[in-house]
């Protein structure tokens, strides 16, 4: 049995430290650079900040949308 995240899988053989290491090393994989971005033509309805990073949210009506953003 596995865990699947996108086209990742996870055994659950793996312990959840192991499987969060995984997932945090893959996470890195997914985030976005500020430079690219531009909050004032397109901004966020929400942002959260911690370190390094912010995770932005578009609300779509009942969907929402998380991006993560290296700021540097």
């Amino acid at each position: 049995m596995s865990i699947k995240n996108g086209d990742n899988e996870f055994p659950m053989e793996l312990t959840d430290m192991a499987s969060a290491d995984k997932f945090a090393e893959e996470m890195d994989d997914v985030l976005l650079d500020i430079a690219d971005m531009n909050p004032e033509i397109c901004p966020p309805d929400r942002r959260f900040f911690k370190g390094d990073k912010e995770a932005w949210v578009y609300e779509h009506g009942n969907i929402s949308e998380l991006v993560f953003v290296k700021i540097d």
